[in-house]
């Protein structure tokens, strides 16, 4: 039997700011990646890689596609979970 992979998974607290959303205080949507990239270099540290090592030894990770489903906004002051 063959053995599926194991999804690892973490999660980080954002708090979201000022410069990042628009004038109804709402987080603009180009900011959602930023803090995907975040949770994902978090899951890597967990996993003890460190993002910037890897990358000195050739190692990157690329993004080929990625697709997000806006539920409900993001504002001003609010904490969020990324996983």
């Amino acid at each position: 039997m063959q053995q599926q992979p194991v999804m690892r998974q973490t999660e980080i607290s954002v708090r979201v700011r000022y410069v990042e959303c628009d004038p109804m205080q709402v987080a603009h949507h180009s900011v959602y990646p930023v803090w995907m990239e975040m949770a994902r270099t978090e899951l890597l540290r967990q996993g003890g890689a460190v993002y910037r090592d890897l990358e000195t030894r050739g190692v990157f990770f690329v993004v080929a596609r990625m697709s997000v489903r806006y539920k409900k906004p993001a504002k001003y002051d609010d904490v969020l979970s990324i996983l």
